[in-house]
């Protein structure tokens, strides 16, 4: 799961919300970490959401539209569900999707001082850009896409993504359908989330934006 779907999951508390970002920056054991308990509770909600995500059957047929793409496939299925949850935003809350993510990012830039010093530097290049609003472009996932590829290792491997992301788009859409309701219905109830958001019985499927 990507930046958005965390900060969906983690519900509305300040503390969680803070996590739901830092466990993508936070590694080993978390009983070293000098964070409140609060926010160590959101790093292991994040890192339990990844887990179930990481092995789940769906999730494991979306990589399997992209083998081709060997090691890098589960990248772009994390970062293009982010892109289907923008465009079906509607199916999952009520919430307006800018009142959403103009709280989060309140929230994130409020407690940037507990960021380690990269993130100090990338929440506010977030914020102003929208990255998470960004996502609803297939062209702006293909751009994040390769961004990330530069940072590996090995280059390339993320190189001309947009043609695989258009070639598989509704597949891919379909999974997510598949996919989210049954994250949230795994993890909700440890947000303090009573009950799942209404889901469609026949989502629609569009075509590549």
């Amino acid at each position: 799961m990507n930046y958005l779907a965390h900060l969906y999951l983690a519900g509305d508390d300040d503390a969680e919300i803070t996590g739901a970002l830092l466990g993508d920056f936070v590694k080993g054991p978390l009983e070293k970490i000098a964070l409140p308990e609060d926010i160590v509770d959101g790093i292991q909600l994040h890192r339990a959401i990844d887990s179930f995500t990481d092995t789940h059957p769906i999730v494991e047929r979306s990589k399997q539209r992209l083998a081709s793409r060997g090691l890098v496939a589960g990248i772009i299925v994390d970062v293009v569900y982010d892109h289907y949850l923008v465009n079906h935003w509607e199916y999952f809350t009520h919430e307006r999707f800018d009142a959403f993510t103009h709280y989060r990012y309140e929230r994130l830039l409020t407690h940037l001082d507990m960021f380690p010093a990269p993130m100090r530097k990338m929440v506010p290049l977030m914020c102003e850009h929208d990255w998470l609003g960004a996502y609803g472009h297939i062209e702006n996932v293909a751009l994040a896409l390769e961004r990330i590829g530069k940072r590996l290792s090995r280059p390339g491997l993320l190189d001309n993504v947009k043609a695989d992301l258009i070639q598989h788009y509704q597949g891919l859409e379909e999974d997510f359908f598949d996919f989210f309701p049954a994250v949230i219905a795994q993890h909700a109830r440890q947000q303090r989330i009573d009950s799942a958001p209404h889901l469609p019985h026949s989502p629609i499927i569009t075509s590549a934006r």
